[in-house]
């Protein structure tokens, strides 16, 4: 059996006073993500998991982000905001998934 990757790879947007778009990218074993369950982090940059009842979250300022995901063929993925369901995301292949219609200003839980 093939183990799934997950690459984590958080692409934060503000938007500063010149109106351009100003991205942040924060890797996937930066302290401020947290993991819950059983995930292989011998790569730091690739964290990778092949169980269920895994969990990631973290939390960001902005109203878009951008996920870095290859879950694999038979994988799900919910995507919760601020505690609410978002969407279920079905990524077979290594896919930046765009996330731009987070509502309110200020900070925001993510949940996957």
């Amino acid at each position: 059996m093939r183990p799934y990757i997950i690459y984590i790879l958080i692409a934060i947007m503000s938007l500063p006073l010149s109106s351009q778009k100003k991205w942040q990218h924060i890797p996937a074993n930066h302290p401020a993500i947290h993991y819950t369950g059983r995930f292989d982090d011998s790569k730091p940059k690739e964290i990778r998991y092949d169980w269920p009842g895994t969990t990631i979250q973290f939390q960001f300022t902005g109203n878009e982000l951008q996920l870095l995901l290859n879950g694999g063929e038979r994988n799900y993925f919910n995507l919760f905001i601020d505690n609410t369901l978002h969407e279920v995301l079905h990524l077979p292949t290594d896919t930046i998934y765009n996330v731009s219609d987070i509502k309110g200003r200020g900070s925001h839980w993510v949940r996957l």
